[in-house]
């Protein structure tokens, strides 16, 4: 598989959404990737923003094996049918979404900034990953971010994933606008119990305190839909790191 492409970021969103730095700093930002001299072992060498991906104590992803089981209270999703916009920044499929998308996690508002993927997965379970893992970001108003996390293996085609495979674009950092309004909830399973931990962005600047909701149960997508992803992403997932004394739960209950 060939390195992935070099690139900088380009958006606010991507840069706190676990994809990029902001389009701000992306002109000093040092360049960054999944393989060789700048893979995610030499992240925190790159510069000096980077540090706490490798001195962090709460950095993710992280194997999931192991989770308390706990019953948690059920973050709240008010998804609804938005537009959207598909690029493929260079490291990473993002989907931007527009509208008022909502997570609300312990009293807690949440708004839906982006989706993004990775193939593949990378929480694993007992050292296992799956095909793809789908990352949908959150902000709140002090800035504070959480991630959804969705498992997606190997199955029957996805109709959820059509309307955004369908405009996956040819090139980097050409943006595709989806041909219809489409609704996020659509790509969660019906099943939402889930993991909980406190963690970090996957991507450089790998900052920490972002709350990880990492749902247990999988969705599904055909060998097409996955083969298609992958060559896009073309093995964007950095390894497991330490969980540390970290508390990780498992919800027992719907």
């Amino acid at each position: 598989m060939r390195p992935r492409r070099l690139t900088t970021t380009r958006s606010l969103a991507l840069a706190l959404c676990l994809a990029a730095a902001t389009a701000t700093a992306a002109s000093a930002a040092a360049r960054w990737s999944y393989y060789g001299a700048d893979g995610p072992d030499r992240w925190a060498a790159l510069s000096n923003s980077y540090a706490i991906c490798g001195s962090g104590q709460q950095q993710s992803p992280i194997d999931l094996a192991g989770a308390a089981d706990r019953d948690l209270a059920n973050p709240e999703i008010a998804y609804l049918p938005g537009g959207a916009s598909v690029v493929d920044n260079g490291h990473t499929v993002e989907v931007d979404l527009e509208g008022t998308n909502i997570l609300t996690v312990d009293g807690v508002p949440y708004r839906l900034v982006q989706l993004h993927f990775h193939s593949p997965s990378e929480h694993t379970i007992n050292g296992n990953s799956f095909a793809v893992e789908m990352h949908l970001v959150h902000q709140n108003d002090n800035g504070a971010i959480a991630v959804v996390g969705v498992f997606i293996a190997g199955g029957g085609e996805n109709p959820a994933l059509v309307p955004l495979l369908s405009v996956l674009p040819s090139k980097e950092n050409r943006e595709v606008r989806a041909r219809e309004p489409f609704d996020p909830s659509i790509l969660l399973p019906p099943d939402r119990r889930a993991f909980r931990y406190t963690g970090s962005l996957t991507t450089p600047p790998c900052t920490e305190g972002v709350t990880w909701i990492v749902i247990a149960t999988p969705i599904q997508a055909s060998g097409q839909q996955i083969a298609a992803l992958a060559r896009a992403l073309e093995g964007n997932n950095r390894p497991p790191q330490a969980i540390g004394d970290r508390a990780v739960v498992l919800d027992s209950t719907p």
